[in-house]
């Protein structure tokens, strides 16, 4: 497998990126959905499920970069959605709610070697389960996809 590489740095060969963002409806020449990333980018996917194609709509997602693809939306960050999920749907059922909580609240504080560990709660993908991960989750109370 690929290493995962850094949001933001641009590789000339196929690589593994992860993180969160929001999914933005963008009105050009031919429309799409992008995802605008937390930390500082913006990708094209190139298989982005119908039910998550909704503007504003937070989420976590892993993908392998195609820096040699060209797509109509004039971008160069194509990338193949290989998980995507509602930010905060800690159990996978496409809502955020209070067993999404619960989960949460039962792996805080936890770390990878640690028996509480769920590696689902660590919304922000670093490594500790904390009050960064519960701010995430509470931003997404309520939401859910079709």
């Amino acid at each position: 497998m690929s290493p995962i590489v850094t949001l933001g740095v641009r590789a000339m060969t196929p690589s593994e990126v992860r993180g969160t963002g929001t999914v933005k409806y963008v009105n050009l020449d031919s429309p799409y959905y992008g995802i605008w990333v937390d930390r500082d980018g913006i990708y094209d996917p190139i298989n982005l499920a119908s039910a998550f194609m909704v503007d504003g709509l937070r989420i976590r997602f892993s993908a392998i970069t195609h820096p040699e693809a060209w797509t109509p939306h004039y971008s160069q960050n194509a990338i193949e959605l290989t998980s995507i999920e509602l930010l905060g749907d800690v159990n996978s059922d496409m809502k955020v709610d209070s067993t999404d909580v619960f989960i949460l609240v039962m792996a805080f504080g936890s770390q990878p070697a640690d028996v509480e560990w769920d590696s689902k709660a660590d919304l922000n993908y670093d490594n500790f389960i904390n009050i960064a991960d519960a701010i995430l989750l509470a931003g997404n109370y309520g939401t859910q996809v079709m």
